[in-house]
């Protein structure tokens, strides 16, 4: 009876501690008691009786046990059913225990396949920074918390030394999980920093403790009490902390660079902290918004000399201009005036040179000057996976696919369950036609990330591509359409035109612009222009025409006319028979922005060109077009690219069917292997 119940004190005391965050040596102490106890209860049990009449020693107890037999046995049933009873509270926390040690992330995910590292594969001096929990009564300061978590592991990314796990890995794990050792393994390191935050006011309370994720040893742990005055500089102050524990010196550099306070200014450094919470919390699709470009431009106009916010606010900048969501003039020049004033106030710091990479390649396809830059940033901070998944990227546009996949699969070593870089990898990967590996990358991204929608969209289109439109068809029915997703919405809309249900493709695009509220103007073109062209499909003319001439005018209000927009203006103006306007529109698009015209968006550019020869009527150019897709790998938006099942089932290139030459294209790519394009052949 001890040592079950000493057992069932010990399971508890391990479960109530941490909630309580009670000092590491609670525990131990426990067990020392515990551990104390069990001599002194062994000594009883052998020389003392529990009888009816009380607790006699045991030679007493004898006789009087033969004198009333019924007694004994009353006793012992009593006894018995004591030690069930613990017993049973003993295996139910046993099961409890063992359940949430399968499931560390306290989340719907136990069938997860979860890649492990091996503990010798692990350095000793790698450390992933798990969220800091909000204890402030205004769950909407959650920002603030979001936000020191993120600047302490920026801090420690730029030690040398230390192997550090990007945040978005980490995000999807509680403040204060119960398996340690598993989330170690999980995220390859050694040490975890918890934390928790909490802002009442003008006053700031911040707890952490660095444990050793192999033996659950507490390494290190402090509270700092502070004012939103004095909060500045805490994040380098801590970071030195965990360096020392770690037994990493810092050279007289890194000690600068740790230990420079961002700004102190109390407004400036709290809009900071909220564009870093948007940045790092803007969900698997990695879309920017203005409302992130909003949060680092209150944070310079509070602090004209906060220079790590004007860097993140011209790396956002540049993105807002690439992506499309403001393809202006004046977006750009914003972007270059932040670079600019980055550089004059701290030319040398890691965020600025990240800046001047990203301007380079999103604000000017210049590629060759971001990738000089992202390499600068490594060297400074080896840890910094977002310089690796960028330098990825940009040899993907350049054509070197395999380089783009070594450099993203060293990336997902220090940000392994950043489903993004996951996902990137799996669309290179599918790219050179691989999609067996493709899809197991996917279904690794689909498990970390509980299934999201526009991953499964992905996968559909993989199956798509090798013509599986049962698989295909399956995988989509259970998931819920997203038309403000356009990969994933697109992967419903060839499902319904490639299985020739074109009313159903008509009701996707028409529900689709109703319920759309977040469409760019580019990717609401692109809907009107499939719209008319599945209405031209189902022999509704009128109707085509109309949508085709609704796509060019939302194409018109496109900020900039990025080579896209000018491409899904030609496809509409193919639709209306304008053959001149179409062509003038394609020879434009080749123009308008030469840099990105590059092996990872050549392929949809050219795609759309040989859309527009089949509408046009000239087959034997559109077939030449699909020869040189088809020869190079697939590109940027894979969901509306060809393969030799696309080709098959698209009712796209129906009009191309009768052509000898066209049928004989399908046949050489359908029997060349799933592995033909090789990294030397990627290069157009």
């Amino acid at each position: 009876m001890y040592a079950a119940t000493a057992w069932l004190v010990l399971q508890l005391g391990a479960i109530v501690f941490p909630a309580l965050h009670a000092p590491g040596w609670c525990l131990p102490v426990l067990i020392g008691f515990v551990a104390l106890g069990f001599p002194v209860a062994l000594v009883l049990a052998w020389a003392f009786e529990v009888t009816p009449d009380g607790v006699r020693r045991t030679e007493d107890a004898g006789s009087n046990e033969a004198a009333n037999p019924g007694n004994r046995r009353r006793v012992g049933q009593t006894l018995n059913i004591a030690i069930i009873v613990i017993l049973a509270a003993a295996v139910g926390v046993l099961a409890w225990r063992l359940s949430a040690r399968n499931n560390p992330l306290g989340q719907a995910d136990a069938a997860r396949t979860q890649t492990v590292a091996p503990a010798t594969a692990i350095p000793a001096k790698s450390i992933a920074v798990l969220p800091f929990e909000n204890l402030s009564t205004d769950k909407s300061n959650g920002y603030f918390a979001d936000g020191i978590q993120d600047l302490i592991l920026s801090k420690l990314a730029e030690i040398g030394g230390l192997t550090v796990i990007s945040r978005t890995s980490t995000m999807r794990y509680q403040s204060h999980p119960e398996d340690l050792k598993a989330i170690g393994r999980q995220l390859g390191v050694a040490n975890l920093l918890e934390g928790s935050v909490q802002k009442a006011g003008n006053q700031v309370l911040i707890n952490l403790q660095l444990i050793d994720a192999r033996t659950d040893h507490h390494l290190w742990a402090k509270s700092y009490t502070r004012t939103l005055n004095n909060v500045f500089g805490v994040e380098g102050e801590v970071a030195e902390k965990v360096a020392a524990a770690l037994k990493q010196k810092l050279d007289p550099a890194e000690q600068a660079r740790v230990t420079a306070a961002p700004t102190h200014n109390a407004a400036a450094y709290d809009a900071y902290l909220h564009g870093l919470s948007l940045e790092t919390n803007r969900g698997l699709s990695g879309s920017v918004d203005l409302k992130i470009a909003a949060a680092f431009q209150r944070a310079v106009k509070l602090d004209p000399s906060f220079s790590a916010a004007w860097a993140r606010l011209a790396s956002i900048d540049s993105q807002l201009h690439f992506y499309l969501i403001d393809y202006t003039p004046a977006r750009l020049a914003q972007a270059k005036a932040a670079l600019e004033r980055a550089q004059s106030l701290a030319p040398d710091a890691i965020a600025t040179k990240i800046a001047a990479g990203d301007y380079a390649y999103y604000g000017h396809y210049d590629y060759a000057k971001a990738l000089a830059l992202y390499h600068e940033v490594l060297k400074l901070s080896p840890s910094n996976a977002y310089a690796l998944a960028s330098i990825g990227y940009v040899e993907r546009r350049q054509g070197h696919w395999q380089r783009a996949i070594d450099y993203l699969e060293r990336s997902l070593a220090l940000d392994p369950r950043n489903v993004n870089t996951l996902a990137s990898l799996a669309w290179s990967i599918a790219c050179l036609h691989r999609y067996a590996k493709a899809t197991k990358l996917l279904r690794e991204a689909l498990a970390i990330s509980d299934g999201d929608s526009s991953l499964t969209g992905f996968l559909a289109w993989i199956y798509q591509s090798e013509g599986r439109l049962e698989e295909s068809e399956k995988l989509l029915s259970a998931v819920k359409i997203s038309p403000n997703d356009t990969s994933d919405f697109q992967s419903f809309v060839n499902q319904a035109l490639w299985t020739r249900r074109y009313p159903d493709a008509i009701r996707l695009l028409r529900e689709a612009l109703a319920s759309g509220k977040r469409l760019s103007p580019t990717a609401r073109g692109h809907y009107y222009q499939r719209l008319g062209f599945s209405e031209q499909l189902a022999g509704n003319r009128d109707a085509a025409r109309q949508a085709y001439m609704q796509a060019i005018a939302v194409l018109r209000t496109a900020p900039g006319k990025s080579p896209l927009v000018l491409v899904q203006r030609a496809l509409a103006q193919a639709g209306l028979g304008r053959k001149a306007a179409a062509l003038a529109s394609i020879r434009q698009s080749k123009t308008s922005t030469p840099g990105k015209y590059d092996a990872f968006e050549r392929p949809i550019l050219d795609v759309f060109l040989a859309e527009v020869q089949t509408q046009l009527d000239e087959p034997s150019q559109a077939i030449a077009t699909l020869r040189g897709v088809l020869a190079m790998p697939l590109g940027s938006n894979a969901s509306l690219l060809v393969t030799p099942a696309s080709l098959r089932l698209d009712p796209v290139w129906d009009p191309l069917r009768k052509e000898p030459a066209f049928r004989a294209l399908i046949k050489r790519y359908s029997a060349a292997p799933a592995n033909a394009t090789s990294p030397a052949r990627a290069s157009p």
